[in-house]
């Protein structure tokens, strides 16, 4: 039988069928692939105009950070969504030199309300406009935000300065940029135009006069308060209902009259924080008269704390007590930090507690602590005596409900604290403690939008490799095995292509 020859025609056409199909399938496949890059390009333009457009008109941003630099608290989204007046908020960046951190945050700001406008003014070309907010008290500078209404700005306007939006922990060393912080009581304050007053009781050896207590003083002013001292007996000025009344650990004791006035102010509904030190003198009668009149005991003791984990290494009157659920306490325990007290006396009630009447523990030592009555103390008794171990109030938060008026602040509430250290002492700067006293003051004021907003920790981290063989493996990994790696894919992909 004879085989069919293919001729040379045949074999020229049978290879132009095979390049075709060849090429057919390659297009076919580059076609695909041009479809499917086409595509992403035009989702991932698609994503980005609905990214912008989200995050300008509506102040969505998707915070990948580790401490959510690019979040506002939601005490700010509530403050801005109540806001009636317009904002303007002066922003003094050098050109060139913008601090990233302010500026993102004041267009969050921005992006949340259409009643707030950022104006970004560059101090070196405009000095003049960054001088007409300078004050007797206050400089304007470089980086310094400056909040203004809207109509009145150069009346109604709040400063705050580069070194006011940053506080280091002195117990962690850490440091939090808290800018969000004051931009919201400042812009809480324009939207109210209130600024109730805050009088430290003077006149019976209080701690007012110290540079911890100016600091304390701009620490309250900063959360929109005049703060100012008041003695009493000498003083025309009188307390009077939304005034917020500080006593920082006396030494003396009150008149009968003025016992008499603080309990007649406490009774029209009035506010109070009280700092007290263990009584050593044992000459504070008509203080502890005052409390006493709503059933509160400030006790002529010192607890010494027992348990390891709850108290300074070396020192058992230096505690860390635990911080129980309330308005004051929970931001704190939110933020993950601790309050410190050192020589604390215990603080008791024996009054009501229903929906009229409640003392809320604030701070408590543990189970394993012990009062030592102060006259041991005084004379080292307590180290030869036994004592019953238990758990001790040092920090305490009480009101008082009046059924008697339908106005619309009827409360009297009243923060107790049995050491003046928190606010004043060693420990004034240690994060914790600083917001127990200014949650406090704003607790009694009635100020829940400004209980506490979490400042973010810009403290740097570095990464610390202390051996040598980890460093010689990252090195091998990242020149050698990660760019092998990159060109064995880049050469199977150029093979396969070329197969097609």
């Amino acid at each position: 039988m004879k085989k069919n020859k293919i001729t040379k025609d045949e074999k020229i056409l049978n290879k132009g069928k095979l390049s075709a199909k060849k090429s057919g399938k390659a297009f076919k496949y580059g076609g695909y692939s041009a479809t499917i890059t086409i595509i992403l390009i035009v989702a991932i333009i698609a994503l980005n105009v609905i990214a912008s457009v989200a995050e300008n008109n509506g102040g969505w941003k998707l915070d990948l950070t580790k401490n959510k630099i690019y979040t506002l608290d939601e005490l700010t989204i509530q403050s801005l969504q109540d806001l009636k007046k317009d904002i303007v908020i002066y922003s003094f960046q050098p050109a060139g030199s913008e601090e990233p951190l302010i500026v993102n945050l004041l267009d969050l700001y921005a992006a949340k309300t259409e009643h707030i406008t950022i104006k970004q003014i560059d101090p070196v070309k405009n000095p003049s406009q960054m001088s007409q907010f300078n004050t007797d008290t206050k400089t304007v500078g470089e980086y310094s935000v400056v909040v203004t209404q809207a109509d009145d700005v150069n009346e109604h306007f709040y400063v705050i300065n580069l070194d006011e939006m940053t506080e280091t922990d002195s117990d962690t060393s850490k440091n939090y940029f808290i800018l969000q912080q004051r931009l919201t009581s400042a812009i809480l304050y324009m939207n109210t135009d209130i600024l109730p007053n805050v009088y430290f009781l003077t006149g019976h050896g209080e701690e007012v006069t110290t540079t911890a207590a100016a600091t304390l003083f701009n620490r309250i002013e900063l959360e929109n308060y005049n703060v100012t001292t008041l003695d009493l007996k000498m003083s025309t000025t009188s307390i009077q209902k939304g005034d917020v009344l500080v006593v920082m650990n006396p030494t003396s004791d009150l008149t009968a009259e003025e016992r008499e006035l603080i309990i007649d102010f406490l009774e029209e509904h009035g506010k109070a924080v009280f700092f007290f030190n263990p009584d050593t003198s044992g000459n504070l009668s008509n203080f502890k008269a005052v409390l006493g009149y709503y059933q509160i005991t400030v006790n002529s003791d010192i607890i010494m704390e027992n348990d390891a984990t709850r108290r300074d290494a070396d020192n058992a009157f230096l505690i860390r007590p635990a911080l129980t659920l309330h308005d004051i306490t929970s931001p704190i325990r939110e933020n993950g930090t601790s309050v410190y007290i050192k020589e604390a006396c215990s603080i008791s009630y024996a009054g009501k507690q229903d929906d009229y009447y409640s003392f809320d523990k604030l701070l408590s030592t543990s189970t394993q602590s012990i009062s030592i009555p102060i006259a041991e103390y005084l004379n080292e008794q307590y180290k030869d005596k036994t004592y019953t171990q238990a758990s001790s109030t040092v920090a305490a938060a009480y009101t008082k409900v009046d059924v008697n008026t339908a106005v619309e602040d009827n409360e009297t509430r009243i923060v107790v604290i049995g050491s003046s250290d928190v606010a004043v002492g060693d420990d004034a700067n240690n994060l914790g403690d600083m917001n127990l006293v200014r949650n406090s003051v704003n607790w009694v004021a009635g100020k829940q939008d400004q209980l506490f907003i979490a400042g973010v920790d810009i403290t740097t981290d570095y990464l610390g490799i202390s051996s040598y063989n980890t460093i010689v493996w990252l090195l091998i990994i990242l020149i050698i095995a990660i760019p092998l790696v990159l060109i064995a894919c880049g050469v199977t992909v150029w093979i396969r292509r070329k197969n097609l």
